[in-house]
């Protein structure tokens, strides 16, 4: 019986912190491809000995897994991808930033925790539902 509360807490904690795996890692080689979709997506460009970026990494991870599905949240290491974060303007770490369509929207100046970007992504999701309303309200007419 311990044992089944032993996975059953674990699995609830899995749940409440996040899985890493609903971050994309980034590299130049894929990085073109996902942010070309309507799908809003959050790059958070980061280096591995940034104290600020390890302090919000599981924030970012919770939040991605929060929104999975709905939204896309990825990491790109600058360290490694100099010529991505040269191309964004990176300046210093961690730096986020809004995609869609393939365009650089909006930098992210919001919170570093997981409220704050679940809420920023949900605005970014406004447009998008607001467009699939009005033409499901003309479809109806």
């Amino acid at each position: 019986m311990k044992l089944l509360y032993t996975f059953a807490l674990v699995g609830l904690l899995g749940l409440a912190l996040g899985d890493a795996e609903d971050v994309l890692n980034l590299t130049k080689e894929n990085f073109t491809e996902t942010i070309k979709g309507d799908v809003p997506t959050l790059v958070k460009f980061y280096a591995p000995w940034c104290g600020h970026c390890k302090k919000m990494a599981s924030a970012y991870i919770e939040a991605a897994t929060e929104l999975k599905g709905k939204v896309v949240l990825a990491d790109v290491d600058a360290t490694i991808e100099k010529d991505l974060a040269q191309e964004y303007g990176v300046q210093g770490f961690p730096t986020l930033k809004l995609f869609q369509g393939g365009q650089m929207v909006q930098d992210y100046s919001g919170g570093r925790d997981q409220k704050s970007i679940v809420n920023f992504m949900v605005d970014a999701l406004r447009p998008i539902l607001s467009e699939l309303t009005k033409e499901l309200i003309t479809a109806l007419l």
